[in-house]
């Protein structure tokens, strides 16, 4: 009798078997180069700037977006897509992630894919993404705010943070989640306990997808400035806060950008904006890929570029910060009499920019800018034409 006969069909297939199981499980490991960013909040973050055809020309890729939304038209929930705006909905508008992702694929590795899910509703409360309070918040909204719940209920199965963590969760069977976007307030005006609610959700998001805080930062935007026209302008105050309970939130300054109404940005700022986020992000995945842990204390040098920088482009002052500082950024005449204050506030790590009226400034000639930051002091001539 010829064994090996008997038994070669068998062997093979036994051999098929394991080797297709293996090469299944392969694939179905998360790509380490795709980074996932969450992002969640109301209007600002949904988009309300008009969506012009540079926003839709030139989108790499390697930019991707997963639709969140039920009812959405001809997208469908849960499958990736080329990050196209809107990004929310297919009604919503240009947002601060759009150029989020496109500047992070502009800087990152050609081997790096950046994936964003966005769930936001116009003119919601925080306590919309609160996982053990959005239910009664949806309950007591008045007749006029009905449309909060209405977008609950009609695009995310009536629960806007249970949307968000079923998609982050599908997204994680692709990629890795780095961090979360959100831009929201102006609906919690004077609420003192907006930071502990925000830090509700983030510690419910790293629960839920088994993340570890001191690698996944929260990027929180700040509302339209009151000198540029914004009606919630104050309540940045607390925004800037948010570090003090989530060490590793950082707040991406509003500082210069314009609006369209007291509430919402413009297109240009948008883009503006999510570049400053960009920034941000780009700092910190330096520092992980460095190990440069985020609570080192640095020692100042003003001879060292790399610790802070102040450089002048057209009518912006563009500000590079190793570490979070008090910053103090003035315009002085040349015989030293001080002309306006363009910034005075604390600032996270990484790239600034701060707008200026430059032909008001440049009245007499020339003028001075002085930047304190922390025990460094930096100072820049500028002239007519100067950059």
């Amino acid at each position: 009798m010829n064994i090996s006969r008997l038994f070669s069909v068998p062997v093979t297939l036994t051999f098929l078997a394991v080797n297709t199981l293996f090469t299944t499980q392969s694939f179905c490991q998360p790509d380490p180069n795709f980074y996932i960013f969450l992002a969640f909040g109301q209007s600002n973050m949904d988009g309300a700037g008009k969506i012009e055809s540079q926003d839709r020309t030139g989108v790499s890729d390697r930019f991707r977006v997963m639709y969140p939304a039920d009812n959405d038209g001809n997208r469908v929930k849960g499958k990736w897509a080329t990050a196209t705006p809107p990004l929310c909905r297919s009604t919503s508008q240009l947002c601060p992630a759009d150029y989020f992702g496109r500047t992070l694929i502009d800087s990152l590795p050609s081997n790096i894919k950046i994936g964003i899910i966005n769930v936001a509703i116009p003119g919601t409360k925080i306590e919309v993404f609160v996982k053990e309070s959005y239910q009664s918040y949806l309950a007591s909204l008045s007749s006029q705010d009905q449309y909060i719940k209405n977008y609950a209920t009609n695009s995310y199965g009536g629960s806007p943070y249970g949307r968000l963590v079923e998609m982050g969760k599908l997204a994680q069977k692709d990629g890795v989640i780095k961090g979360f976007l959100l831009h929201q307030g102006e609906s919690n005006p004077n609420d003192a306990q907006w930071v502990k609610k925000v830090k509700s959700i983030y510690d419910n998001f790293l629960t839920e997808f088994n993340l570890k805080a001191s690698e996944t930062p929260l990027l929180a935007g700040e509302l339209l400035y009151t000198n540029m026209g914004g009606a919630c302008g104050g309540f940045n105050t607390i925004i800037d806060t948010l570090h003090k309970v989530i060490p590793n939130a950082h707040t991406i300054s509003a500082d210069g950008l314009t609006g369209v109404d007291q509430f919402h940005f413009t297109s240009a700022s948008y883009r503006t904006f999510g570049k400053r986020f960009a920034d941000t992000m780009l700092t910190i995945l330096r520092k992980q890929a460095t190990g440069v842990d985020k609570k080192v204390t640095m020692q100042f040098n003003a001879a060292s570029k790399n610790i802070v920088d102040m450089k002048v482009i057209g009518s912006s002052v563009i500000v590079k910060l190793a570490e979070r500082t008090n910053v103090s950024l003035k315009a002085f005449t040349l015989e030293g009499r001080e002309i306006a204050t363009i910034a005075s506030r604390n600032l996270d790590a990484g790239n600034h920019s701060f707008a200026f009226k430059q032909d008001a400034l440049l009245s007499a000639g020339a003028f001075v800018l002085k930047l304190n930051a922390g025990n460094v002091g930096v100072s820049r001539l500028v002239a007519s034409g100067a950059q």
